[in-house]
């Protein structure tokens, strides 16, 4: 399965919920169509398709070539007039997440800076991005805690192969004590209550990634940190040192 474009927008999931991700994706049309102005339309999904879906929630892949399957995912595509499409990549996987994608061979996949703005701060402050990617300004936008953990998982190997090649397992992602725990020791700071923007430079990272990491480690200690990381098997030191140049 291949989708052509730009990955605009991330979002990590504590499970998958069949229920849950029909009312996201409407959400997230919602928001485009506010943003952009444009009538965006989902398209609809089989009932082969939803059935897979409510299989893969509840963590049985025991249709066809589905034992085998490697990259467990499912798209939801929105359509408007002309060339322009976003997709949701849904990956159902140990770390569950949403990638959100935008294609317009016409425009290169790049979106007029003015709604890429409004779109990263409307995905953000409606909890459907934890972290948007503005390429005009080469910003990422999102809450501190998203921004963190997506960088954390970015800049973990290991960690963004379990997130792609694993298969979705109940009660929910291995990182879904992060997922609880971070959003309260890394309070919103921004112009708004939920949005902050930085710069996406090595340095600009590495600074916002140690004051991060200083506070989490602060707030629950190694030991702590230790038994939440436990189902990855992702060290203390390697998840500290992740983003940073260290490993």
């Amino acid at each position: 399965m291949y989708v052509l474009g730009k990955a605009y927008f991330w979002k990590l999931l504590e499970s998958c919920s069949d229920a849950w991700l029909e009312d996201y994706a409407e959400s997230v049309r919602a928001v485009l169509v506010r943003a952009t102005g444009k009538d965006f339309r989902l398209v609809q999904k089989d009932e082969a398709t939803r059935e897979k879906v409510r299989r893969w929630s509840n963590g049985f892949f025991n249709g066809r070539q589905e034992l085998t399957l490697k990259f467990p995912r499912v798209l939801y595509v929105y359509r408007a007039d002309g060339n322009e499409r976003w997709t949701l990549d849904v990956f159902f996987t140990r770390i569950p997440h949403v990638k959100g994608i935008y294609s317009n061979r016409l425009s290169k996949h790049m979106i007029d800076a003015s709604v890429e703005r409004e779109l990263s701060v409307q995905m953000v402050e409606s909890y459907l991005a934890d972290v948007f990617a503005r390429l005009h300004d080469n910003t990422l936008v999102g809450a501190a805690a998203g921004i963190y953990l997506h960088q954390k998982l970015q800049n973990l190997s290991s960690l963004k192969v379990l997130s792609e090649t694993s298969k979705y397992t109940p009660p929910g992602s291995d990182l879904k004590e992060l997922l609880k725990v971070v959003p309260a020791i890394l309070p919103e700071i921004g112009p708004s209550s939920t949005l902050m923007e930085l710069l996406n430079k090595r340095s600009g990272r590495k600074e916002f990634l140690n004051g991060c990491d200083q506070r989490i480690v602060s707030s629950l200690g190694k030991e702590r940190l230790r038994t939440i990381l436990s189902p990855t098997e992702v060290s203390v030191d390697k998840w500290l040192s992740a983003g940073k140049g260290v490993w």
